[in-house]
C-alpha cells in the first residue's frame, strides 16, 4: 500500500510524499520529509564512490527533479494476446505481489532502498524489498544454470554508466496491473551517477516480441542519502487477509 496523504483524528494532515500537495485544507498539513544536508555536504565524496553506495526514493522535502515518478508508463504497445491476458487477470488469484513474489523488472520499481557491492569480480545488488538479492556478473557470460526471478544477468561498464543485460526470466508478468511476460524477454538496463553524484539515472529497455510490438523503454531515478541503511523486510501474508 502507498500512502499520500492521510488525515489524522485530531485534525492535521499527514502529507508522506513531497511530490503531492495538501488533500484537506482544513487540516494542519505535517510533512513527513527528509532533507539531505549530510548528502549534499559529502558531494565529493559521492562522486568518488561512484555506484557503489546506497539508493533510495527521493523523500526530501525538497525533491531533485525527475526524482519522484515510480519506473512505470500509463499504456504499452501490447499484443493482442497480451492486452486479453491483463483483462483476464485477477487482482487476488494472478497476483504474486501480495503473496511476497516478484520478479525482473517488477522488482525495480521498489520504494525501499538498495545498494551496490563489488564482490569478487561481479556486482551483487542487495534489494530490501523482498530481501531481494541480484548478482550481475561482470567477467563474461553468467554461467547456464536453473532460471529464476531476477534471470541470468551480465554487466559491462560504459564510462560511469553500468550496463545490465538479463534474459532467462521465470516470472510470469511484466509490472503489477496484468501485464505478462514471456521467456522471450530480454531487458537491458543503465545506471548512471549524476555528475554531483547523488542522483542515480535508470534505463530500462524491454524486448519481448510475445507481448510487446515493439520495445518498451521505461525509467526513474534513485538518490543517495548516507543516513539510509538496508533494513529486513520480512514478507509475509495470509490468505485470510485478502
Amino acid at each position: 500500500i502507498f500512502a499520500t496523504n492521510i488525515l489524522l483524528a485530531d485534525g492535521r494532515e499527514l502529507v508522506a510524499d513531497n511530490f503531492v500537495a495538501p488533500r484537506w485544507p482544513e487540516g494542519e498539513p505535517l510533512l513527513l520529509t527528509q532533507s539531505r544536508p549530510a548528502a549534499e555536504a559529502a558531494s565529493s565524496t559521492a562522486t568518488a564512490q561512484g555506484i557503489f553506495r546506497l539508493w533510495g526514493p527521493d523523500r526530501s522535502d525538497h525533491g531533485i527533479e525527475g526524482t519522484g515518478r515510480t519506473l512505470w508508463e500509463e499504456s504499452y504497445p501490447l499484443t493482442v494476446a497480451a492486452r486479453e491476458t491483463q483483462m483476464n487477470w485477477d487482482r487476488v488469484d494472478d497476483n504474486p505481489y501480495i503473496r511476497c513474489q516478484n520478479g525482473m523488472p517488477a522488482i525495480m520499481d521498489l520504494a525501499t532502498p538498495m545498494k551496490f557491492v563489488s564482490e569478487d569480480e561481479n556486482i551483487v545488488l542487495y534489494l530490501e524489498e523482498q530481501d531481494s538479492v541480484r548478482r550481475i556478473h561482470m567477467n563474461g557470460e553468467p554461467p547456464a544454470g536453473a532460471t529464476g526471478p531476477f534471470g541470468l544477468s551480465s554487466g559491462r561498464w560504459e564510462g560511469e554508466t553500468l550496463i545490465v543485460e538479463t534474459d532467462s526470466i521465470d516470472f510470469p508478468w511484466f509490472d503489477q496491473s496484468g501485464i505478462p511476460q514471456s521467456p522471450e524477454l530480454e531487458i537491458v538496463e543503465r545506471f548512471t551517477p549524476s555528475a554531483e553524484g547523488n542522483v542515480l539515472r535508470y534505463l530500462l529497455t524491454a524486448t519481448d516480441p510475445a507481448v510487446f510490438t515493439e520495445p518498451v523503454e521505461l525509467d526513474r531515478a534513485w538518490v543517495w542519502d548516507p543516513t539510509e541503511e538496508l533494513k529486513p523486510y520480512n514478507c509475509s501474508w495470509d490468505r485470510d487477509d485478502l
